[in-house]
Parts: structure tokens; C-alpha cells; sequence
């Protein structure tokens, strides 16, 4: 497990059975389980997703498979809503800024379907940007009620 200098911020290997452990033992110290999709394409546990230009040229390019990465995400997804039924409240979040918009299925919930009974993912938060709007300055933030349906005055940009 993987902590990083900032408070509160843990990196947790994918594809692996330590980091679904590690999910549902510190489940109360946790808010979302954040994941970008197009790492299955550079290499699991990888720096960066493609199109990043600081790591570009150094990248090792190794990829488990589209069925494994499935299998992964949809055990975290088991994960996630266990944690929430149960224990306490914890999103599976897809970042699909990357991702999202640039495949025949649109979204990443849709291109990981599980290899055997096809069903897609139903992740709780969706972040979309980058294609969404042709190139332009855009993203969205799209979740199931009760995960996005209260914000802070504070913060609100009207």
C-alpha cells in the first residue's frame, strides 16, 4: 500500500486481493475508491494514462487483459457496494476523462462488462471531460442519487 505525501491519499495496487482487504478493513476512513480505467491500456499500477506527455517516452507499455481488468473492477465494484450495504457509505468512482466518449461503448461501465455474464458496471460517480465537449474546456460529474445530491454553499460556483 502505497501512501502519498498528501494527508488522506493512499494508492492502492489494482488487480490485486490486498487492496479489496485493505478497502473493507479501513472502510470507515474511506470516501471513494477512485479509478482510471485507461490504466488497463498503459500497464496496471502505472504513473500515468496515455496522452500524458511528462512520462511519455519513459513508459513501459504492459497491459493484463480486458477480461482480467474486468474481473478486477467488477470485484471492486462487489467491494465498494459491500462496504456500502453493510459498513459504511463507500463510492466506486470511473474516471472516465480519458476514456469516456472515445470507444464504440461510450463509457468505461460499458466497455469492462463482466467476460461471463456480460452485465456492465454501476459505478455510483462518473467524472467525464476532455471528449465530452469536442476539446473544448468541459467536464461533468454524473452519480446515482444519494451520492451527489447535496454540496457545500461554500463551494458552489453560480
Amino acid at each position: 500500500i502505497n501512501v502519498l505525501d498528501c494527508d488522506g491519499h493512499v494508492f492502492l495496487p489494482e488487480c490485486s486481493q490486498k487492496s479489496l482487504d485493505f478497502i473493507e478493513r479501513y472502510h470507515y476512513r474511506i470516501a471513494a475508491v477512485i479509478v482510471n480505467p485507461m490504466q488497463h491500456f498503459t500497464g496496471i499500477n502505472k504513473p500515468s494514462p496515455p496522452g500524458e506527455k511528462v512520462t511519455h517516452s519513459s513508459r513501459v507499455r504492459s497491459a493484463v487483459s480486458r477480461e482480467d481488468y474486468a474481473r478486477w473492477l467488477h470485484s471492486l465494484q462487489r467491494k465498494c457496494n459491500y462496504c456500502t450495504k453493510y459498513l459504511t457509505k463507500v463510492a466506486l468512482v470511473m474516471d472516465d476523462i480519458y476514456f469516456g466518449f472515445r470507444t464504440p461503448e461510450l463509457l468505461s461501465s460499458n466497455y469492462f462488462t463482466h467476460p461471463d455474464t456480460k452485465a456492465p458496471l454501476n459505478p455510483d460517480v462518473i467524472i467525464l471531460g476532455k471528449a465530452l465537449a469536442a476539446g473544448y474546456p468541459l467536464s461533468a460529474v454524473a452519480g446515482k442519487e444519494g451520492w451527489l445530491n447535496s454540496y457545500d454553499k461554500k463551494f458552489l460556483l453560480l
